[in-house]
Formats: structure tokens, C-alpha cells, sequence
């Protein structure tokens, strides 16, 4: 388990998608659109934003990609005939998709700190981690199902952006939704997205009881979600 954990580790860290989807390109969006729009309130939102963007394309797009790959290649397959259990595979290697989101978010809440000088306490950083760990976690399970309904590369891509493009344009991550039309807020108020950028929104404003509801909902969605890949893992890993 340790040693699925710390291939897991470093074959992320040498991803060129990591990179750049998940590192260059939230720091660009946080840095271009900060500058832009020189409001505090708004650069304390852009934070909660680029983070949760940053957790969405690694989590579920760039290692929709990695699971498909190992799907291909029979590693699940493999594992069936193995003493390795195959949750014990998941978990190792989500927990080091865990890591790696941790030190993202660090990296990001640094380049507020120097660039806008977003301030942090130690319970509001508290919060935010927390929400990384259950935003990876829940964003990872819905690249595993991704993963596990597609038949070619061609369908990771396409799920991939049917997902995420709806998540971000359906939350607050860079604007406000309170002048959208009714039905947008309503699709919004079931996004999970929406709830992991709130979320850690709420923990940079030191909201915590507003903050530990959203952390509620999200825990409930990754149990829905997990026992759909449960279900899935039963079906189709065979295929």
C-alpha cells in the first residue's frame, strides 16, 4: 500500500498536466484577474476559486485520464487475482492525489498572501485543507466513474468536459450568480463544485459555521458518489 502511495506520488509530480492545468494556470487566472479587479472582497473569492478549479482538473480530469490508462492496461484486472485488494489500490492512490492537492492549495494561498495579501488564520487555513482533502476525494471518485464508463480516450475528454465546464460556469468561483436567471441558481444550488468554492470562501471570511454546513453536504455527496463507484467497480470491472 505504501509503495502504490509512493509511485503514485512521483509519477504525479512528473505529470506535465499537473503542471500546468492545476499550478500555472490557476496562478495566472488568480494573478491576471486580481490585478484586473483591485477589490479585496473579490480577491479573497478568486482565491476560493482558483483553488477549487486547481482540485477540479487535477482530481477529476487529469487522473481520469491515469485511471482510464490503468484500466486499459489490466491493472485492475490484475489486482483481482492479487492478495492486493483493489480498495486498498484506490486508497493509496487517492490519498497521494490528496498530497499532491494539499500542496497545490498551499502554493496557491501563498501566492494570495504575497500578491494580494489575503490573510489567514490558522483555524480559516484549518478549514480550507479540510475542504481540499473532501474536495479531491469527492472530484477523484467522479474521475474513477469517468474512467470506468468510458470506452476510449475520446470519452474520458468528452465526460471529462460535460462535467467540469458546467461545474465552474454553474458556480461562484469567478463571478456572482446573484443577478443569473432563477434556473441557473437552482441548477447552482446542486452543484458540487458550487459547495467546495463556498466552502472555502467561507473559511477565508472565518465563517465557520456557515463553512462546517457546506463541509456537511459535501461529505454527503461523496457517499452517494462513492457508492456509485462501489456499484460501477461490481459492473463493469471486468470490461
Amino acid at each position: 500500500m505504501n509503495l502504490t502511495f509512493q509511485i503514485t506520488l512521483k509519477s504525479s509530480f512528473r505529470d506535465v498536466y499537473l503542471l500546468f492545468y492545476s499550478i500555472i494556470l490557476p496562478v495566472a487566472l488568480y494573478a491576471g484577474l486580481g490585478f484586473y479587479f483591485p477589490n479585496a472582497a473579490y480577491q479573497a473569492q478568486l482565491l476560493a476559486g482558483v483553488i477549487g478549479v486547481s482540485i477540479l482538473f487535477w482530481s477529476m480530469v487529469t487522473n481520469g485520464f491515469t485511471i482510464f490508462q490503468q484500466r486499459m492496461q489490466g491493472v485492475f484486472k490484475l489486482l483481482n487475482i492479487t492478495p492486493f485488494k483493489t480498495s486498498s489500490f484506490i486508497i493509496s492512490t487517492i490519498s497521494a492525489w490528496v498530497c499532491i492537492s494539499l500542496i497545490i492549495s498551499i502554493f496557491l494561498i501563498i501566492s494570495g498572501v504575497i500578491l494580494f495579501d489575503i490573510h489567514l488564520d490558522f483555524i480559516s487555513l484549518l478549514f480550507i485543507m479540510i475542504f481540499v482533502i473532501l474536495g479531491t476525494l469527492m472530484f477523484s471518485l467522479i474521475g474513477f466513474i469517468i474512467a470506468l464508463i468510458s470506452n476510449d480516450v475520446n470519452q474520458v475528454s468528452m465526460f471529462s468536459n460535460l462535467i467540469s465546464l458546467p461545474f465552474i460556469f454553474l458556480s461562484e468561483a469567478f463571478y456572482s450568480m446573484s443577478n443569473a436567471p432563477k434556473w441557473i441558481q437552482i441548477l447552482s444550488e446542486i452543484n458540487p463544485f458550487g459547495y467546495l468554492i463556498e466552502g472555502i470562501h467561507l473559511s477565508i471570511l472565518s465563517l465557520y459555521s456557515e463553512a462546517m454546513s457546506h463541509l456537511i453536504i459535501i461529505l454527503l455527496m461523496n457517499l452517494v458518489i462513492l457508492g456509485g463507484l462501489l456499484w460501477l467497480f461490481r459492473t463493469r470491472i471486468t470490461v
